[in-house]
C-alpha cells in the first residue's frame, strides 16, 4: 500500500504545500463570497461573524482578567457566546426578512400558492353544511426583495468570514499538531519551513485552541436547541472523529 507520507516525499510535493494549500482557502473564500453577493446579507448564515465576535470578546476577556482554571475558562467561554447570540439574534429581529400571515380576499386573487395559498372557488361549495369566509389569510414576506448593492456586498463578506473561520481553524488544528507531534519528523514536518506557515504557526499555538472551542460550544448551543442536546453532541462528535481518524490514517 502506498502511504501518504511516500506521496509527499515524491516530486518535491512539499515545496509546493504551502501553495496549494493558500490557492485552495482563496478559491474557497471568494466562491464564498460570490455566492453571498448574490444571495444578500439578510438571507445568508451569520454564523461566521458570531463565532468571530465571541472568540474576540474571549480573547480579550483573558488578556483583562487571566484565566487560571478550566472551569473559569469555560464559563467565559459560554458567558461570550451567549453575548454573541444575543446581539446577532437583535441584529436579525431588525434585518431579517419576516413573514406573518395577514387576512386577505380569497375570492378576489385565486393564485396566491407563492404566498402559502392557492384558493380555489368551487372549495366553496364542497360541504353545503358549512359557511365559509370570504377572506382567508396568505404570508406577507418583508425584506424579501433584492437586497441592494451594500447588503450584497455584506452577505459576501459574511459568506468568506464563515468559511474562512473553518479553514483557517483546521489549517491552525493541523499545524500545531505537525509542531507538537512526531509528524514534526516526517516529511509532512517540512511544511514547517515556509515562512508563512511559521507566521500562522505563531498565532495558531496562542489562539486556535480558544476559537475552535468556543466554536464547538456555539455548534453545540446552536444545534442542540434546534435538534436536541445529545444529538448535535453526537454529530460534533462524529464530525471531528471523522477528519481525525483520515488525518491519522494517512500517517
Amino acid at each position: 500500500m502506498i502511504s501518504f507520507n511516500s506521496i509527499l516525499a515524491a516530486g518535491g510535493l512539499m515545496d509546493t504545500l504551502p501553495m496549494i494549500i493558500f490557492i485552495v482557502i482563496g478559491l474557497a473564500l471568494a466562491g464564498a463570497f460570490a455566492l453571498g453577493f448574490l444571495k444578500g446579507f439578510r438571507k445568508v448564515s451569520w454564523d461566521g461573524f458570531a463565532w468571530l465576535t465571541a472568540a474576540g470578546m474571549f480573547i480579550v476577556a483573558g488578556k483583562l482578567a487571566p484565566m487560571e482554571s478550566m472551569a473559569v475558562s469555560l464559563v467565559v467561554a459560554i458567558v461570550c457566546a451567549g453575548a454573541s447570540f444575543a446581539l446577532y439574534s437583535v441584529l436579525g429581529y431588525f434585518l431579517r426578512p419576516k413573514m406573518r400571515w395577514i387576512k386577505d380576499d380569497i375570492n378576489g386573487d385565486t393564485s396566491l400558492a407563492e404566498f402559502g395559498l392557492e384558493f380555489e372557488p368551487e372549495y366553496l361549495d364542497y360541504d353545503g353544511e358549512h359557511e365559509y369566509a370570504p377572506y382567508g389569510k396568505r404570508i406577507y414576506k418583508t425584506g424579501y426583495g433584492e437586497p441592494c448593492f451594500f447588503f450584497r456586498v455584506l452577505g459576501g463578506i459574511s459568506c468568506a468570514v464563515t468559511i474562512g473561520m473553518v479553514l483557517v481553524s483546521l489549517l491552525g488544528l493541523f499545524l500545531v499538531v505537525v509542531n507538537g507531534t512526531a509528524l514534526s519528523e516526517m516529511n509532512i514536518g517540512l511544511i514547517l519551513n515556509d515562512e508563512n506557515m511559521q507566521l500562522i504557526l505563531g498565532y495558531a499555538q496562542k489562539y486556535t485552541l480558544d476559537v475552535v472551542s468556543i466554536g464547538v460550544i456555539m455548534a453545540m448551543a446552536k444545534y442542540g436547541y434546534k435538534q436536541g442536546l445529545i444529538y448535535s453532541l453526537r454529530s460534533i462528535v462524529i464530525t471531528i472523529g471523522g477528519f481525525v481518524a483520515v488525518g491519522v490514517s494517512f500517517f
